[in-house]
């Protein structure tokens, strides 16, 4: 497990191989449904199915970008950096 970020933090379930989020009170707070996930930021964190196709959820689990980029790395709610394949695309709101 992962520290916590923003009240939540990574949590691994080793049975079923799948990641979710924790609140400060060991309550699950984002469903264990994900292949890969990481630490919250400004209200964000990439998550999907696996850890080569990422998308972004917010602190509910839903995905605000859907999962379909190869990796997604250090972001902002403003401007999001994702990469698809060897392409590299910045998307900004």
């Amino acid at each position: 497990m992962n520290g916590f970020s923003e009240g939540l933090a990574v949590v691994h379930d080793g049975k079923s191989a799948v990641y979710g989020h924790i609140d400060t009170k060991e309550k699950l707070a984002v469903p264990t449904r994900f292949g890969a996930a990481s630490s919250f930021k400004e209200g964000l964190a990439s998550a999907g199915p696996s850890s080569t196709e990422q998308g972004v959820i917010d602190k509910k689990g839903n995905y605000v970008i859907e999962p379909k980029y190869y990796e997604i790395r250090a972001f902002t709610a403003a401007s999001r950096r994702c990469f698809r394949g060897t392409t590299r695309r910045t998307r900004s709101d």
